[in-house]
């Protein structure tokens, strides 16, 4: 079932839900059933939250499931385990003692989700480079960034306590969200941090 009023920030662990009364168990496993909800996430994940619209999934690589059944399995059924053969009982038993045609089908097709997903977030979100930047930033790594903040956030601050003893409250305000950014951007502007690619700092 799917709660469209959960936004894409929370797709994966709140928008879909498996209701187990709706799960025909006499054709397919509780175990089949998650399983193959967490694929439809994957392939919802791709085209909302990685933007790859277009990307499908490989049907010629489920083939040889049909093809070891003999010429006559061409269907997109055959495809997709719909067909039972006793020859791929080796396979099925690798999977699992209760596994079916459809269940390595799904495996495969999870394997193509799961590396597409894997290499889109590395290569074209450049996963690496963003958890780095967090390391160097957020967790204060970069020794001359974190200087240059702290000396930022101590002008801001001192300022702001010089100008409440003048008007003789004796109370600071805290510091504006807009404020505290111009100290983040200027941080990063003086520092090795304004190399970075773009993708990054903005």
């Amino acid at each position: 079932a799917e709660d469209l009023s959960v936004p894409d920030t929370h797709l994966w662990h709140g928008r879909y839900v498996l209701l187990g009364d709706s799960v025909p168990l006499g054709v397919i496993s509780m175990d089949l059933a998650e399983r193959s909800l967490v694929l439809g996430k994957g392939l919802n994940f791709i085209r909302s939250c990685l933007g790859d619209v277009r990307w499908e999934l490989e049907m010629g690589l489920l083939q040889d499931l049909a093809q070891q059944s003999g010429p006559q399995s061409t269907s997109d059924k055959s495809y997709l385990g719909y067909r039972y053969d006793n020859k791929l009982r080796a396979e099925c038993s690798r999977a699992g003692s209760s596994s079916t045609i459809l269940s390595v089908t799904i495996s495969r097709m999870a394997k193509q989700v799961n590396s597409h997903i894997l290499h889109s977030l590395r290569n074209k979100h450049h996963l690496q480079t963003h958890l780095w930047a967090l390391k160097q930033f957020l967790l204060l790594g970069r020794g001359d960034f974190a200087s240059a903040l702290m000396d930022g956030l101590h002008r801001e601050l001192d300022a702001r306590s010089g100008d409440s003893r003048r008007v003789g409250s004796g109370e600071m305000d805290g510091v504006y969200v807009h404020t505290l950014m111009s100290v983040v951007e200027s941080a990063l502007r003086n520092t090795n941090a304004k190399h970075l690619p773009s993708y990054v700092l903005g």
